[in-house]
């Protein structure tokens, strides 16, 4: 796993320092450009960095298009081909004694209750992951929890915006992050950004992030804490920089932040590792005996008689605790996690709007938002295949379409 993070840490960081830069080009072009420049990078398979970067764009790309498998499937072919390990093993599983699996919003709500802030992770592939922080951040709010700070604000974001745009930030173009956004905007929680901008006149890599941590942590203390020492936030990351310790050289944003905050004032969550993919092969070795030992059909977390929540794949130094997913398989032409953990409705798209030849992204947008908010969800229709259905959050909606 920190072989895992440590590659995804080198590697995963354009996005995330990027400036508030606005697409010029249509989702459907740079889907287009994007594909290409996977085929170009395959063409060189020895060129090992150049296919993830290229693959981890294309992932990204098919997310805000509402292909979620597409956007895995590419990921998994990245950290394939940079030689990131699957870790786990059936033998810690078939070793767990006096643990049950308990529903995982009730058990880091309960843990909760006496912190000043819940970090929990996502891959940036895999929009469950924010459907799952929209479930967690609607039962954190009715426990005190009022500042939401994600690393993929964009600085200039407002705290309290009518509802989200591009203007945001990177990955909440995607379906599920707008959703998840819209509905805290809604619920009125303070949005607090906290990415670094990075110091151009800084080369060394190492250097860049290590202050890019520290910049995160500063952040957060100074705009949050600082200001309203009773503040209790719920911190949406990417990947490791949720860790509670940092035994290495460099200090991850979630152990500096622990550090600033003082003893047992932080919950760090991890919900990245132990879910489906639709090549069996990338899961973790310990994930389908997890289902088979605990037979849940929620998110669920390890948890002891004794309350204690044990952690696997041998992260139990940084995190707290574990989010397992269930397979949720697909219902509609999508993952069916759309359903049952999103809460979203199925609905066909319209016949009037199935492209007859190649290939038509159709988006839907809530009609109660402007021109310039984002899409609540999208499907990528390629003629002559079956089409997905279309799965909306509650409200009326607009139809768009992109060739």
């Amino acid at each position: 796993m920190k072989m895992a993070s440590c590659v995804m840490g080198l590697l995963l960081t354009s996005a995330a320092y990027a400036q508030p830069v606005l697409p010029t080009q249509s989702l459907m072009e740079q889907l287009r450009q994007s594909e290409q420049a996977v085929t170009n990078a395959r063409l060189q398979p020895e060129n090992k960095g150049r296919l993830f970067g290229t693959l981890q764009t294309y992932g990204n790309l098919l997310s805000f298009a509402g292909d979620a498998d597409g956007a895995m499937a590419a990921l998994d072919e990245g950290r394939k081909a940079v030689g990131v390990l699957v870790v786990g093993s059936a033998a810690e599983v078939a070793g767990l004694t006096d643990v049950h699996a308990e529903d995982a919003i009730r058990v880091i709500v309960a843990a909760a209750r006496d912190k000043r802030a819940v970090l929990i992770n996502e891959a940036h592939h895999q929009p469950m992951n924010r459907a799952f922080t929209q479930r967690l951040a609607a039962e954190l709010r009715k426990i005190g929890y009022t500042y939401l700070a994600c690393e993929t604000f964009y600085p200039a974001v407002s705290a309290q915006p009518r509802y989200v745009t591009a203007a945001h930030g990177y990955y909440v173009q995607e379906p599920a992050f707008v959703t998840l956004v819209n509905d805290a905007i809604a619920s009125g929680w303070t949005l607090v950004p906290y990415e670094q901008i990075p110091d151009v006149s800084v080369t060394d890599q190492a250097q860049r992030t290590n202050l890019r941590e520290a910049g995160q942590a500063n952040n957060i203390h100074e705009r949050i804490f600082a200001r309203d020492p009773k503040a209790k936030v719920l911190i949406h990351v990417g990947y490791s920089h949720l860790d509670k310790t940092s035994p290495g050289a460099l200090k991850k944003m979630g152990t500096l932040l622990a550090e600033k905050l003082g003893p047992n004032a932080t919950l760090h969550v991890d919900q990245t590792a132990l879910f489906a993919h639709a090549d069996r092969t990338r899961e973790s070795p310990a994930y389908r005996p997890l289902l088979a030992k605990f037979a849940a059909t929620e998110p669920f977390i390890l948890q002891r008689a004794d309350g204690s929540t044990p952690v696997l794949l041998n992260q139990s130094r940084f995190v707290d605790m574990q989010v397992i997913f269930p397979d949720y398989g697909h219902q509609h032409g999508r993952p069916a996690w759309l359903i049952g953990l999103a809460g979203r409705t199925a609905s066909p798209v319209p016949a009037a709007l199935l492209p007859a030849t190649g290939r038509r992204l159709v988006l839907a947008y809530d009609k109660a938002h402007g021109a310039d908010a984002l899409a609540v969800d999208a499907v990528l229709l390629q003629a002559g295949r079956p089409a997905p259905s279309l799965m909306l959050p509650p409200g009326e909606m607009r139809l768009e379409t992109q060739e």
